[in-house]
């Protein structure tokens, strides 16, 4: 089956709405066990951080790939 052909728009848009939707699942979250079960700042912070982590494992994979290549690369040329 042929894959749908987006347009760069429709492409960021998705990537975009999808953290948005993953930050306001967090921060439900962290509001939540703050305000209505009493849990401490700290402990929901924590909890938020790891839902937001465990919600795009790939995209964090690729990114913490890519950024230390990019950097050797620059500091490859530089010399």
């Amino acid at each position: 089956m042929p894959r749908p052909c987006y347009s760069v728009f429709h492409t960021v848009l998705i990537y975009v709405l999808m953290i948005v939707g993953i930050l306001v699942i967090a921060l439900f979250t962290f509001f939540y066990g703050v305000v209505l079960q009493d849990y401490r700042m700290t402990e929901m912070f924590l909890a938020s951080i790891s839902l937001v982590v465990a919600a795009i494992p790939e995209e964090l994979s690729a990114t913490m790939t890519t950024t230390p290549a990019i950097g050797v690369q620059r500091m490859a040329y530089t010399w």
